[in-house]
């Protein structure tokens, strides 16, 4: 709209300047119009023209406030998120999930998962598969009280998921997925997110475990390196373990992880891997792989399938 603007006022501007041009010119042949009077109406006239110009330029900030605004207040209209009342202490066991006859649509036309009904034991590994846009993503989020099922139960050691405090619910769990992006900040704010109660000890004791070796000298100023998403010096590599050690670090009840493997070399899947295997003695681990070698560990695989989870094994 202000391109469209721009143009028509130019195309004005013209237009004026040329009309000026041919009747000053004709009152001038005929003698009417004296040079001194004509250059004196032209100049008046594309000052004028050029001041109007300018505050055509100007409503480009009027119009980023106004769309600020107005996006502003679809946020604020927005209702609340229920936080639940129930608070999940802190244990030394993971949790145990249950959905029973869930069902999920984003709108009342297209039915996404349907009759959903399966059980993760507390202290499991289990895998995830399902083609491209069959719902996996949307399965964490709903663990994760992130979004709800239209209809049907989510329960979290045999509580609904609804009555649940979602803070002390989401501050127990560690979550990758492969959307998910570097804060502008340092290496270490990056990966404890506001928990000041993990030392650099513990993300280096961490690292380890998985197979990184000398984490923090991998960046020019260690833990306090500032990087951001955008930064183009940060390899994939790097932006991975960097996500990977956010959700791993920490005492965690539940750890859901959506490929942690691809991309990564084969030492640090050997050890992955390993450290997965270690941590199910007390936390309950959820993840989306079509890796062969992290099937084999599970205890449980899930598959969805139009919209629907079957279970292709259970060792428990």
């Amino acid at each position: 709209m202000l391109v469209i603007q721009y143009k028509t006022i130019v195309a004005f501007k013209v237009i004026i300047t040329l009309v000026m041009l041919v009747i000053g010119t004709y009152l001038l042949v005929n003698q009417q119009l004296n040079i001194g009077a004509f250059i004196a109406t032209e100049i008046v006239v594309l000052t004028i023209m050029a001041a109007v110009e300018k505050l055509i330029i100007s409503l480009e900030s009027y119009y980023d406030v106004i769309a600020a605004l107005a996006k502003l207040n679809k946020v604020t209209d927005l209702p609340e998120e229920d936080l639940g009342a129930i608070t999940l202490e802190n244990q030394n066991s993971g949790f145990e999930i249950e959905f029973k006859e869930v069902n999920f649509a984003f709108n009342d036309y297209q039915m996404i998962l349907e009759n959903v009904n399966f059980k993760i034991a507390e202290n499991s590994l289990n895998v995830i598969t399902g083609s491209l846009g069959a719902g996996k993503s949307l399965l964490l989020n709903m663990m994760t009280s992130f979004y709800e099922p239209s209809s049907g139960r989510i329960l979290i050691d045999k509580i609904p998921l609804i009555n649940v405090d979602k803070i002390s619910l989401r501050n127990q769990i560690g979550m990758f997925l492969e959307d998910m992006t570097i804060i502008k900040g340092t290496v270490y704010e990056n990966i404890v997110l506001g928990q000041t109660h993990i030392s650099a000890e513990q993300i280096l004791e961490t690292s380890e475990q998985i197979g990184i070796e000398d984490f923090s000298s991998q960046f020019s100023n260690g833990f306090f390196t500032n990087i951001s998403e955008t930064d183009t010096e940060i390899s994939f590599s790097s932006k991975k373990k960097i996500l990977l050690l956010r959700a791993l670090v920490g005492e965690r009840r539940l750890l859901i992880l959506e490929d942690p493997l691809d991309g990564m070399n084969d030492a640090f899947k050997v050890k992955m891997r390993e450290h997965l295997s270690h941590l199910k003695e007390n936390t309950t681990v959820i993840i989306v792989s079509e890796d062969p070698s992290i099937i084999e560990i599970a205890d449980q695989h899930l598959h969805i399938e139009e919209g629907t989870v079957k279970i292709l094994f259970n060792k428990n």
